[in-house]
């Protein structure tokens, strides 16, 4: 294949995930302008391996893979570290998170680190209770209760919040009926954070109206 081509591949799928992978980030972090970066960082490792990534079956789960444990990385020692210089552009001017997503990652970050880690990786990731097991090291009962822990610590802290996407109320962790979860996050290209933060929202309420 030619090199215009890969390049034009590489392009469709920053364009396609880039909201997504900063949503994983910035879900962690808690900080928009950490989050661009570390997505930004995460598509350069991708394209520095483009000829083997382009290759895997969801080349876009591998780069907010990437940007996920750059950003819990960054998580422990955000605090202490001076942030680098900004050195590659987003690919528009995507305005930052609306008051329900930063109310929601405010939460997320009152609970314990393990917890926040299980709850991200399973609710945005998709991973399954055994591969978050696997990347953390520990038994899968340990990841259950830490997910059930995390849901129950969440629900008071964002009994006020209003996560609806514009189609009527969402009291609580509810969201609307508008397109989410990955599929929005694609289509909305590099303004996918606030669909894939709602989205990462609804699951939590399905989850949460249960503890």
């Amino acid at each position: 294949m030619d090199e215009g081509r890969v390049g034009e591949e590489f392009a469709e799928l920053y364009d396609a995930a880039y909201g997504r992978v900063v949503a994983h980030a910035y879900a962690i972090t808690a900080d928009f302008g950490d989050a661009q970066e570390l997505a930004q960082e995460a598509f350069l490792r991708a394209w520095q391996r483009w000829t083997r990534i382009r290759r895997y079956q969801d080349p876009a789960a591998w780069v907010a893979h990437v940007a996920r444990n750059l950003a819990l990385s960054r998580w422990r020692r955000t605090r202490t570290a001076a942030r680098g210089l900004w050195r590659m552009g987003a690919p528009d001017q995507s305005p930052g998170p609306g008051p329900e997503s930063v109310a929601l990652v405010r939460a997320l970050q009152q609970i314990p680190a393990a917890q926040r880690r299980a709850l991200v990786m399973h609710h945005m990731a998709d991973m399954s209770v055994a591969a978050i097991a696997a990347e953390e090291g520990v038994a899968v009962g340990t990841i259950k209760a830490r997910l059930s822990r995390g849901r129950a610590a969440l629900a008071p802290l964002l009994a006020d919040t209003d996560l609806g996407d514009g189609d009527g109320p969402g009291p609580g962790l509810v969201g609307g009926s508008g397109a989410s979860g990955p599929e929005a996050g694609r289509r909305a290209g590099s303004g996918g954070l606030e669909p894939m933060l709602r989205e990462f929202a609804r699951r939590l309420a399905l989850e949460v109206a249960g503890v």
